[in-house]
């Protein structure tokens, strides 16, 4: 596929190359993806993939045909180095997908579930409106992500496995019969307490941040790209993908791969 047969490029990021212009539009004219639209989706951090790709399969209902999906967060640019809780925790990535309309019967999106609980558990105080950038927020190191990892512990352990089960059941599915977890890469004890409540095996669920870190909303691609490159999703395969970012928001996405390769996912 040519960049320019693209009908949207959305780039998932909570940490955009600057706030004006749009990072979406930056990417679709260095690719040279000219009739596209850009949209960017900012704000749910380390579920801000998911989101995109829901927009995009959204999209792919109504007229688009292709869709770029780009998720990448440099998370060692708002990570306070002097905060071991976030500093040594975070790493930087980037991965894409490609969504097109398939013709297979039964294959792509069969579910989601989402859903969004405000806390400021984990956030970044500086730099908007409510507190704008001033040689004060600086010198506080307000512009530094911070996080609560017991609240972002508590969150997870509940809401992901219960947004799994939400949108597993939407697609008629029993979570057992999932072939691949592709989870949100927050650490190894949340993802081992999801899997325990969900009663799958582990090595259903790849892992990437014991080499990459908590990568954000990159990381639910680096798990599908570990699979993908090893040739372990077959045709026919079901699978998931689900992330709980700042905020907080959650999200699940239940897929089928089609029975035959014919390229809705790359």
């Amino acid at each position: 596929m040519r960049a320019a047969d693209l009908d949207a490029v959305i780039v998932a990021s909570y940490t955009s190359d600057q706030p004006l212009p749009s990072t979406a539009l930056i990417v679709k004219e260095q690719i040279g993806a000219h009739h596209a639209l850009p949209l960017d989706i900012t704000q749910a951090a380390c579920a801000n993939g998911l989101q995109a790709i829901l927009v995009a399969a959204h999209l792919l209902q109504v007229s688009a045909r292709a869709v770029l999906v780009v998720a990448a967060d440099c998370a060692s640019r708002v990570t306070d180095p002097r905060d071991q809780t976030t500093g040594v925790f975070f790493g930087d990535a980037a991965g894409a997908v490609v969504l097109t309309r398939t013709e297979s019967a039964g294959a792509g999106l069969l579910a989601w579930d989402f859903g969004s609980q405000l806390s400021y558990d984990v956030e970044i105080r500086a730099g908007g409106s409510r507190l704008p950038t001033t040689e004060h927020t600086v010198a506080d190191r307000e512009h530094y992500l911070r996080m609560d990892g017991r609240a972002v512990w508590a969150t997870a352990t509940s809401q992901l496995p219960h947004s799994i089960r939400t949108a597993v059941a939407g697609a008629g599915l029993p979570v057992t019969e999932i072939d691949h977890f592709f989870l949100h890469q927050a650490n190894l004890n949340i993802l081992t307490a999801a899997m325990n409540e969900l009663e799958v095996p582990m090595e259903r669920a790849p892992i990437t941040l014991d080499l990459l870190g908590n990568t954000g909303s990159a990381g639910v691609f680096t798990a599908l790209h570990h699979a993908s490159i090893r040739g372990r999703i077959r045709p026919g395969d079901t699978y998931l993908m689900s992330a709980i970012g700042a905020g907080f928001q959650w999200g699940t996405l239940c897929f089928r791969h089609p029975t035959a390769d014919s390229g809705e996912l790359g």
